[in-house]
Protein backbone atom coordinates (compact mmCIF):
# COMPACT_ATOMS: atom_id res chain seq x y z
CA UNK A 1 0.00 0.00 0.00
CA UNK A 2 2.50 2.35 1.01
CA UNK A 3 4.78 1.53 -2.50
CA UNK A 4 1.41 2.36 -4.27
CA UNK A 5 0.41 5.46 -2.40
CA UNK A 6 3.74 7.12 -2.54
CA UNK A 7 3.79 5.84 -6.04
CA UNK A 8 0.62 8.04 -6.99
CA UNK A 9 2.67 11.14 -5.73
CA UNK A 10 5.44 10.70 -7.78
CA UNK A 11 3.61 10.48 -10.90
CA UNK A 12 1.31 13.18 -9.92
CA UNK A 13 4.22 15.34 -9.14
CA UNK A 14 5.70 14.64 -12.57
CA UNK A 15 2.60 15.21 -14.73
CA UNK A 16 2.61 19.02 -12.33
CA UNK A 17 5.74 19.93 -13.45
CA UNK A 18 5.39 19.07 -16.87
CA UNK A 19 2.56 20.86 -17.27
CA UNK A 20 4.20 23.59 -15.37
CA UNK A 21 7.01 23.43 -17.56
CA UNK A 22 4.60 23.96 -20.80
CA UNK A 23 2.51 26.39 -19.77
CA UNK A 24 5.63 28.41 -18.42
CA UNK A 25 7.25 28.66 -21.47
CA UNK A 26 3.88 29.70 -23.13
CA UNK A 27 2.75 26.40 -24.89
CA UNK A 28 -0.68 26.48 -23.51
CA UNK A 29 -2.44 24.30 -26.19
CA UNK A 30 0.34 21.81 -25.41
CA UNK A 31 0.21 21.80 -21.37
CA UNK A 32 -3.41 22.35 -21.35
CA UNK A 33 -4.03 18.86 -23.94
CA UNK A 34 -1.12 16.92 -21.94
CA UNK A 35 -2.83 17.83 -18.28
CA UNK A 36 -6.39 16.89 -19.63
CA UNK A 37 -5.53 14.06 -22.31
CA UNK A 38 -3.60 12.48 -19.02
CA UNK A 39 -6.71 12.41 -16.47
CA UNK A 40 -9.22 11.69 -18.94
CA UNK A 41 -6.90 8.51 -20.22
CA UNK A 42 -5.95 7.54 -17.20
CA UNK A 43 -10.12 7.37 -16.34
CA UNK A 44 -10.77 5.34 -19.53
CA UNK A 45 -8.41 3.24 -18.40
CA UNK A 46 -9.52 2.66 -15.01
CA UNK A 47 -13.11 2.06 -16.49
CA UNK A 48 -12.06 -0.05 -19.07
CA UNK A 49 -9.93 -2.26 -16.52
CA UNK A 50 -13.15 -2.57 -14.15
CA UNK A 51 -14.99 -3.63 -17.36
CA UNK A 52 -12.83 -6.83 -17.93
CA UNK A 53 -12.27 -7.01 -14.72
CA UNK A 54 -16.15 -7.87 -13.81
CA UNK A 55 -16.51 -10.05 -17.49
CA UNK A 56 -13.96 -12.08 -16.77
CA UNK A 57 -14.54 -13.12 -13.14
CA UNK A 58 -15.94 -16.29 -12.04
CA UNK A 59 -20.00 -15.83 -10.81
CA UNK A 60 -21.16 -17.80 -7.80
CA UNK A 61 -23.42 -20.24 -8.41
CA UNK A 62 -27.50 -18.75 -8.75
CA UNK A 63 -26.11 -15.32 -9.75
CA UNK A 64 -28.61 -13.55 -12.28
CA UNK A 65 -25.89 -11.03 -13.25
Amino acid sequence: VGTGVLGGFTTYSTLADDTAQLLDAGRWAAGSGYALLSVVLGLAAVVTGLWVTARLRPRPAGDPS
